[in-house]
């Protein structure tokens, strides 16, 4: 299966690698590592909070 990546992504994933060293792969690796240790409980806490945290910055740039 291949994912296309929008390029913001892409950048910002760049920006990652060189301020921590750690390569796209590793860093998608560890997420998918981490999420997946999750309750369902908690990975639906998580994205209410992304959500919330999106509509916020939405705001910001819409002022």
């Amino acid at each position: 299966m291949q994912i296309e990546i929008p390029e913001a992504t892409l950048a910002r994933l760049a920006d990652i690698q060189s301020r921590e060293g750690t390569s796209p792969e590793e860093f998608a690796r560890t997420a998918v590592e981490v999420w997946s240790q999750f309750s369902i409980e908690d990975r639906r806490y998580l994205g209410l909070v992304g959500m919330k945290m999106l509509l916020a910055k939405m705001r910001v740039y819409s002022c």
